[in-house]
């Protein structure tokens, strides 16, 4: 089938992937046998993703495009109009989105300004364009637009219906949370979140970049903070184990978007039938003003941090549901990830983060040195180098004057708690399925402490 039958059958995702497998690489040429078939394809795999929404993608192509024909070329004259829109919202997005802009090497703001100057001096001008365009030059004035999220979630939550001030962390401004009562049901929990930015009021959106597709991509960020609330309310407050929201389970969305005046400008909502949960919040506590003020600052505190903090209250509620290994396990990656974050932390402190990085990622002999290795004589043994661990990253940091020989002897041995490696190898071998409460206590402790040292030398 080719790329034009696949594209009338809105075989989208069958088109893309044959595209980049097989044509992508392609060099086109023009004054060539086959340079319209070449770029007709291309073409067309450009308005796919325009169609997915796939802004990186959509430019990406864009600018192949335009170097075969310019965009002055006649070729685009009854759709410069809708290329120009597609452009400019795609740009919009991107300034919105710095966490979506890793592959972009050009100053953003310049391109939309050259964008809109070509736009002007051509009169063209649809309502999209002039939206995009107002919530630019708002933008300018710190005139911020703003989208509003709403989720089902199907139980109750622990605490009363609330509202959360996230005062503007990571531009999330807040979540209100309401109980749905149901005849005959547990109720369900409208939670609604409004954060400053531009998004696409799609639902159902997989993301601005077709090879990190995802279903429902803008609610996973959204996602970590409601079961960070719900963790917290769980963990912190009632000391119980709670039923977070996976993303499998996000029903019912709905999505507005507005400009800096509070105009609805793109709308849509879905329903996911096939979402589903099974476990329960049973409402039997009631929690204080000052609780509710102090779960919403933990909250605060969280949003925009790296993914350790919701693992380690994942972690915690096992703990509470008396899943003891799958707990310890993701004690386990809590750690490492921990680790890692803040004494990168320490070392852009001391000015030698560069150094630090090269050195965890380089390889050490490891195996090769090991003189039961050097007499084995089998030449099947891969003698690949080891990456040097956290004990070799303590070390190092160390020898650099970031740790002082006190620090360096605790931070040892906290981490050696943390890391229990006896019982790991046990577990992750399969020579024991019970973990103890008390082993996995201890490595808990140890986790916050080990936190609070390296947080002490990070800031």
């Amino acid at each position: 089938m080719s790329i034009q039958e696949m594209y009338d059958k809105k075989s989208y995702a069958e088109l893309l992937d044959y595209y980049i497998k097989n044509k992508a690489t392609e060099p086109i040429f023009r004054n060539t046998k086959d340079f319209a078939k070449k770029f007709n394809d291309l073409y067309i795999v450009n308005a796919t993703f325009t169609i997915l929404k796939c802004y990186k993608n959509f430019l990406q192509t864009c600018k192949r495009l335009f170097s075969l024909l310019p965009i002055t070329d006649k070729y685009y004259k009854d759709n410069l109009a809708f290329y120009l829109e597609n452009i400019l919202t795609s740009l919009i997005y991107f300034l919105f989105n710095p966490k979506d802009c890793d592959w972009i090497k050009f100053d953003i703001k310049d391109k939309i300004n050259e964008v809109i100057d070509f736009i002007d001096k051509r009169n063209i001008s649809t309502a999209r364009i002039e939206e995009d365009k107002k919530i630019y030059y708002d933008s300018l004035k710190n005139k911020k637009p703003q989208y509003v999220v709403e989720i089902l979630y199907p139980h109750q939550t622990l605490f009363q219906d609330h509202k959360f001030d996230l005062k503007g962390k990571d531009e999330y401004q807040y979540i209100d949370v309401s109980t749905l009562p149901r005849e005959g049901a547990e109720p369900l929990t409208k939670f609604t979140i409004a954060r400053n930015g531009y998004t696409v009021s799609d639902p159902l959106w997989i993301g601005p970049d077709w090879a990190k597709r995802m279903s429902k991509y803008q609610v996973c960020d959204i996602n970590k903070i409601i079961n960070m609330l719900i963790l917290l309310a769980g963990n912190c407050l009632a000391h119980r184990s709670v039923s977070i929201l996976a993303l499998e389970q996000v029903g019912t969305i709905q999505i507005n978007q507005m400009d800096s005046e509070g105009n609805v400008i793109g709308w849509s909502d879905a329903t996911d039938f096939s979402a589903f949960t099974k476990r329960s919040n049973v409402k039997d506590v009631k929690y204080l003003d000052e609780e509710l003020n102090n779960l919403n600052n933990a909250l605060v505190n969280m949003i925009g941090c790296q993914d350790f903090p919701i693992m380690y209250q994942r972690a915690k509620n096992n703990m509470l549901d008396g899943l003891y290994v799958e707990s310890f396990l993701t004690l386990s990656t809590v750690l490492e990830s921990m680790f890692y974050y803040w004494t990168k932390k320490v070392a852009n402190k001391h000015n030698i983060g560069k150094e630090y990085d090269e050195y965890i990622e380089s390889e050490f002999g490891g195996c090769k040195e090991c003189n039961l290795f050097i007499e084995h004589k089998s030449e099947n043994i891969i003698k690949k180098g080891m990456k040097p661990n956290l004990f070799q990253c303590i070390d190092f940091l160390r020898n650099k004057g970031a740790f002082n020989k006190s620090e360096t002897k605790k931070i040892k041995e906290l981490v050696g708690k943390a890391k229990n490696d006896s019982l790991r190898n046990d577990v992750v071998h399969g020579k024991t399925y019970i973990v103890p409460y008390d082993a996995l206590k201890t490595v808990d402790d140890a986790i916050i402490e080990l936190q609070e040292i390296l947080y002490k030398n990070a800031i």
